[in-house]
């Protein structure tokens, strides 16, 4: 039976057949020997190690997993025996072309990041061309593509092994090209060596201490980190204050809940027959999910940590706030569609009065002593059932000549609904209280409606339509409801026609009782006249350099 060794491999722990592990360390042995008389034969085995360990990586995928003999002998053949480190290049060429290139940043030929350069590998150009790609770019772009080059340059990896300097130009990576590398490498070395100017190198260094790429890089790496911390910052403080007060709101609303209040006074607050309880989850599910992911990306961006909730919580409360908002798109079409239609009718009351007599038209004020007021707009009534009410005062009279020679009101009521149907059922449902009596029209200043119809926007229109010739009186507490445009012969506004008498002729109203004023001023070298006169007396009023008078006389 086998035992198993732990190793360590470039810094990676690996759990490795005995006789594998047998296998391996005679390959190494005999690396090792190969490379004993070649120049920097320490960075080659290095790098061969780091190979090793790569390969041996794709084996282990799941824990615990144990190199064999067999995982050995494959990684032997995709590097190389150390015997074949002398074959011909020609079959060096033939393998090169089958090795599949992978992307990274050149930072050996790199004027500012090396992206230039590792594009030019991938793509097999020369990096030249596209660094005139870049610059016509930028031009052109006046600066944007400056963003993708940056971002290029923080997602791309370095290529800092021997291993991924030839998968970024496509080489295979085994024994014979990491030692070709690593002495093309020594040779770069040893041709700068020899040229160097060692005096100007000093003063190079002294100036040039950290290169300006690598400045900029962290410079970058750090703005970007400060502006995530402070965006993650108030994106947590932005959401917990959303979050803190859409809690508040809940609890009120729970307390609201608690407490006996009549159903009609939430439905008129609200404007929705929606259960308050109904309202409540739609506002929190509506906005508490939505702030709760910016909350957590918020703290994420702070903290930089990848994962702080699982994939099903996520799932969960995406599915939980669509279905909330597809509830609330229905609830917004139900309520707009309540109020889609308008509908009139009309109801004639035939008042029996003769021409020679004066038609009294009084306001009837109604006061109630149980009356609650909701926001100082809405008035509500308990009525003889007990039951809700709402007391509406939105009542308009207009005054016109009838067509047939008599005299009736025409009460006009106009209300909305979800259809024509419901429109019409809600205009007839309005009920608007008057009296006729001893040549007297009695008319409510207000009239009662249900709760229900709060939405419906009703109205009551009163067209009393007058015989010809005949006479009426309109007490003065008419005068903020008369209509506008009443044809009178004093074009007086709607306040200025209550409180007189009036008699209809050919349409319009002729007053009886109301008085009519002339006057005139003159104004000359010594003297201010000012003269004004009624039915009932004159005034005068004069100043001249005798000072001031005035003269009052009865007609």
């Amino acid at each position: 039976m086998n035992t198993t060794v732990t190793i360590h491999l470039a810094h990676t722990l690996f759990h490795i057949d005995s006789d594998a592990y047998a296998l391996l360390k005679n390959y190494l042995n005999k690396l090792e020997k190969s490379f004993a008389q070649t120049e920097g034969k320490q960075e080659i085995l290095e790098d061969i190690e780091v190979r090793i360990a790569e390969l041996f990586s794709q084996y282990t995928i799941r824990d615990g997993y144990v190199i064999s003999e067999k995982n050995v002998n494959d990684v032997i053949e995709i590097l190389g025996a150390p015997e074949d480190i002398s074959e011909e290049e020609t079959q060096e060429e033939s393998t090169k072309s089958n090795a599949q290139k992978k992307l990274y940043r050149d930072t050996d030929e790199r004027i500012v990041g090396g992206v230039a350069s590792g594009l030019g590998h991938y793509f097999g150009i020369d990096r030249v061309w596209i660094r005139l790609i870049l610059v016509i770019l930028v031009l052109s772009s006046i600066g944007g593509v400056v963003f993708v080059y940056i971002l290029l340059w923080a997602l791309i990896p370095e290529a800092k092994t021997t291993s991924e300097k030839l998968r970024m130009r496509g080489e295979p990576v085994n024994i014979s090209n990491i030692e070709k590398k690593i002495k093309e490498g020594l040779d770069d070395v040893t041709q700068k060596v020899k040229s160097v100017d060692y005096s100007k190198v000093g003063d190079d260094l002294k100036k040039k201490s950290i290169k300006f790429s690598e400045m900029l890089e962290k410079l970058i790496l750090l703005l970007v980190s400060i502006a995530s911390k402070i965006i993650g910052f108030f994106m947590i403080l932005f959401s917990t204050i959303i979050l803190i007060g859409l809690l508040f709101s809940v609890a009120i609303f729970g307390f609201i809940s608690s407490i006996e209040i009549p159903h009609e006074i939430i439905f008129l607050t609200m404007n929705t027959d929606l259960p308050l309880w109904a309202f409540s989850l739609l506002l929190l599910f509506g906005v508490g999910i939505p702030f709760t992911f910016i909350f957590v990306l918020g703290l994420r961006l702070l903290t930089s940590k990848r994962k702080l909730m699982n994939n099903s919580t996520k799932y969960t409360l995406g599915v939980i706030w669509i279905t909330t908002l597809l509830l609330i798109s229905f609830t917004i079409a139900r309520e707009f569609r309540s109020n889609a239609f308008t509908a009139r009718t009309t109801q004639n009351e035939l008042i029996d009065i003769d021409t020679k007599d004066t038609l009294r038209i009084r306001l009837n004020t109604v006061q109630y002593d149980d009356e609650i007021l909701i926001f100082n707009a809405t008035h509500l009534i308990y009525n003889e059932d007990d039951e809700l009410n709402l007391l509406l005062d939105e009542i308009r009279l207009n005054i016109t000549q009838s067509k047939d020679n008599s005299t009736q009101l025409r009460i006009d009521k106009k209300a909305k609904g979800r259809n024509q149907k419901r429109a019409r059922e809600n205009a007839n449902a309005i009920s608007y209280p008057f009296e006729y009596y001893n040549k007297s029209l009695l008319l409510d200043s207000q009239w009662l409606a249900s709760i229900a119809q709060a939405r419906n926007e009703q109205q009551v229109r009163l067209n009393l339509e007058v015989a010809e010739g005949q006479y009426l009186y309109i007490d003065r507490d008419f005068s903020s409801l008369m209509y506008r445009g009443i044809k009178n012969d004093q074009d007086y506004s709607r306040r200025k026609i209550a409180g007189h008498l009036w008699k209809m002729e050919n349409g319009t109203l002729i007053c009886q009782d109301c008085t009519s004023i002339s006057g005139n001023i003159d104004i000359d070298n010594d003297r201010l006249r000012i003269k004004v006169s009624d039915d009932e007396a004159d005034f005068e009023l004069s100043i001249d350099e005798d000072g001031l008078q005035i003269k009052t006389s009865d007609n």
